[in-house]
């Protein structure tokens, strides 16, 4: 029985009966869903970031001639398009240095792994499978980031702007290409909201989106050309 099948059995359903209906499809789901992954990851097609692949991953950023014996040397993790599914908080913790990261377009859902993350300036997790971002106690210990990437995710909840606000020195930010884009007043909500960037998505923040009834036109317009930004680049193909 196919989905169209089933969602039309559920409207010749009680109420009652359609809500077992609907938790039952749903763990049914669940429970197809966690066997994909769990034969994704034995099969290797998906990832853990853990210690080795950390470790193993810096001979790819050129760093060849150094022999990182300890993940406290980690300044830098770049596996963009890896398949990464899962980051293995522990790892991360001792990634002491850590301040740039690079997991654009994997699998990622979860990236409170990155709470001890104190030194990093650059996260990028976009185009991954995130849907909701940790609270703002999360954002509020990484002290030190200046520039986030989450575009290309699953985020819609409205509360997103007020949990990243947390971040205390973020200057730059993408959320593009996520429901929660979408949402009327979107701009105006996460500029009023993080007030220390100096630019979101595709554009530098202008004063009459931070002054309220401000309306300036011509070349102080915002999100006009003048204010035109490509803060990001999306990474190369890579082979693993």
């Amino acid at each position: 029985m196919d989905n169209v099948q089933w969602l039309a059995l559920q409207r010749k359903l009680d109420p009652r009966t359609k809500d077992r209906a609907e938790s039952t499809y749903e763990k049914n789901v669940n429970q197809r869903r966690m066997k994909v992954v769990q034969n994704a990851l034995k099969s290797g097609y998906l990832k853990v970031l853990d210690a080795e692949l950390i470790l193993t991953s810096q001979e790819r950023l050129g760093a060849s001639d150094v022999e990182f014996k300890s993940l406290n040397q980690v300044l830098r993790i770049s596996l963009p398009r890896w398949h990464i599914q899962s980051l293995d908080s522990a790892a991360l913790s001792h990634c002491t240095h850590l301040t740039i990261c690079n997991l654009g377009s994997c699998y990622v859902r979860d990236i409170t792994a990155f709470r001890s993350s104190a030194s990093l300036l650059k996260l990028d997790v976009s185009n991954n499978q995130i849907i909701d971002v940790p609270d703002a106690s999360f954002w509020s210990s990484l002290a030190s980031l200046r520039v986030l990437y989450l575009h290309g995710n699953a985020i819609s909840d409205k509360e997103c702007a007020l949990r990243i606000s947390g971040c205390s020195q973020l200057n730059v930010l993408t959320l593009y290409n996520t429901p929660f884009s979408l949402l009327a007043g979107y701009r105006h909500n996460v500029v009023n909201s993080i007030l220390s960037l100096k630019a979101l998505d595709r554009y530098v923040i202008s004063d009459d989106e931070i002054v309220e009834n401000l309306h300036l036109g011509g070349k102080f317009k915002s999100e006009g050309a003048s204010f035109k930004l490509q803060l990001y680049q999306p990474p190369p193909h890579v082979s693993d």
